[in-house]
C-alpha cells in the first residue's frame, strides 16, 4: 500500500514539473527555428542552400523535445515512476549519445 502511495506521488510530482518542460520546450523550439531563419536569411547573396540549416534546426529540436517526448511516454505507460534514468537529465544525456552515435 505504501508503495502505491509513493507511486502516485511521485506521478504527481513529475505532472506538474512536465507542465513547466512543456513551456521551455515550445520556447526553445521556437528559438531554434528562428535562428535558423535569421541565419538563413542573413545569408543572403552567398551560396545559401538550406539543407545544412535546415539540418541542425532539426538537431537543436530533437535534444530539445526528445527527452519530453520520452518522460510522456514512460508516464503513461507506468514505466519508471520515479528512477533515475526516466528523469530529464538522463533522458538527454541519452538522447545526445544517439546524435553522437549517428554521428
Amino acid at each position: 500500500m505504501l508503495a502505491e502511495k509513493v507511486a502516485v506521488l511521485a506521478y504527481l510530482e513529475l505532472s506538474e514539473d512536465i507542465d513547466a518542460r512543456e513551456t521551455v520546450v515550445a520556447a526553445g523550439s521556437l528559438a531554434s527555428a528562428v535562428l535558423g531563419a535569421v541565419f538563413w536569411v542573413s545569408r543572403i547573396g552567398f551560396p545559401n542552400p538550406a539543407w545544412p540549416v535546415l539540418q541542425v534546426v532539426g538537431l537543436a529540436m530533437f535534444a530539445i523535445a526528445t527527452p519530453l517526448w520520452l518522460m510522456h511516454a514512460a508516464r503513461v505507460q507506468r514505466i519508471g515512476l520515479g528512477q533515475w534514468w526516466t528523469s530529464h537529465p538522463a533522458l538527454m544525456l541519452f538522447c545526445l549519445g544517439v546524435m553522437a552515435l549517428v554521428g
